[in-house]
């Protein structure tokens, strides 16, 4: 036969019983607001700070110089897209032999005024290799259709009808498009020719870079220096 418990027993038992449940409840709420602190400073991140850095100050040792297009359906509708929604990058030519970043940049600009298209895009790289922003990384560019939604539009100058980008604008071209790789966390096969995810057969757009041997260059390059920046960090 069990000895009966003694009341100083039942009490330290029931203390103890009380102490197991009050530090239940504390973990408890703890794991609750530490959750609640972590979503809000990730919602902090995608929604603040993207917005924030929806200007880009420099791709590797190069500067970019922010011309934001003026809020226009024709150019800059404002659209908005997240951080995590960029899947890729896109490159497009100017199609334009001998005109700078600035005067294309311009061009787009005026659409607001001239409405004779619908055109944009996110950066444009000058003959010198300069790098010039026109729209927010967090806004959507008319550039790629059916992956405006989901892309950034980085677009380059050249002096012939070749469609060569000259060395400076070659080498801007591939630090760009290297620094926003890391900067989203995406690999080669997110970026595209415009004409790999354009919805017309006859693109062929960028005209250089249609060659698979030059594009197959082009992206060894890129992923070199995504991997210098990688290591800078």
């Amino acid at each position: 036969m069990s000895t009966p418990m003694s009341r100083a027993e039942w009490r330290r038992r029931k203390r103890r019983k009380a102490m197991i449940i009050r530090i239940t409840v504390f973990a408890f709420l703890g794991a609750v607001l530490a959750a609640l602190v972590f979503g809000c400073v990730v919602a902090y991140r995608e929604l603040f700070m993207h917005e924030q850095l929806g200007t880009v100050s420099s791709a590797g040792d190069q500067e970019v110089l922010n011309r934001m297009l003026e809020i226009s359906e024709f150019s800059r509708p404002g659209a908005r897209m997240a951080k995590r929604d960029t899947k890729g990058i896109v490159i497009h030519c100017t199609d334009n032999p001998g005109t700078s970043a600035m005067e294309q940049r311009n061009y787009y600009n005026s659409l607001k005024t001239t409405k004779g298209n619908h055109l944009s895009v996110h950066f444009i790289v000058d003959l010198d290799g300069k790098i010039v922003q026109c729209i927010p990384v967090n806004e959507q560019a008319l550039a790629s259709g059916a992956r405006n939604a989901d892309t950034l539009a980085i677009e380059f100058c050249y002096e012939s009808d070749t469609g060569e980008p000259g060395k400076f604008t070659y080498a801007s071209l591939v630090k760009l498009t290297a620094s926003l790789l890391a900067r989203y966390g995406l690999g080669a096969d997110c970026v595209y020719r415009h004409s790999d995810i354009s919805s017309f057969a006859d693109c062929t757009c960028p005209k250089w870079f249609e060659d698979d041997q030059r594009w197959n260059e082009f992206i060894t390059a890129v992923m070199a220096q995504a991997a210098v920046l990688g290591k800078k960090k």
